[in-house]
């Protein structure tokens, strides 16, 4: 039997889960403005709404609600390899991240209010970056 392992990045940052970022990007960086052409959609926008209020009902950040979504109620699974990738800008940073993704699963309902946001997205949601950027350049090159 072949096993395929899995990791999955969390990349808060870009997709707006820290409180630090404002969504819509005004930033007139390149990167910024590439991932606001991806991500800056009505729909999308609600949804961070509704994972804001999850977040507060639950008593957590939105990125903790993230990191232990993805650890506790994702397709992951430890026993076939998979791993989520964590980063941190400083060894406190790594610490609280560690602390949520090991603070236990999410309540029933956070995780079902989860899953229940993701059917009303999933149809215009990227499935990854990279894949995005790719679909967009080559919609401007059919439309050029």
């Amino acid at each position: 039997m072949v096993r395929v392992a899995s990791t999955t990045p969390v990349p808060l940052g870009r997709c707006k889960l820290l409180s630090r970022h404002t969504w819509p990007c005004t930033n007139s960086n390149e990167g910024d403005l590439r991932y606001t052409a991806l991500y800056n959609k009505p729909t999308l926008l609600e949804a961070l709404a509704e994972w804001e209020a999850i977040a507060k009902e639950e008593g957590v950040t939105k990125a903790d609600l993230a990191s232990r979504w993805v650890r506790y109620n994702s397709a992951l699974r430890p026993e076939h390899g998979d791993a989520i990738i964590i980063g941190a800008s400083s060894v406190a940073q790594l610490q609280e991240t560690l602390d949520s993704i090991n603070a236990g699963p999410l309540s029933q309902k956070a995780a079902a209010r989860i899953d229940a946001l993701w059917e009303t997205i999933k149809d215009e949601s990227p499935q990854d970056n990279f894949s995005a950027r790719r679909a967009a350049q080559d919609s401007n090159r059919n439309v050029n």
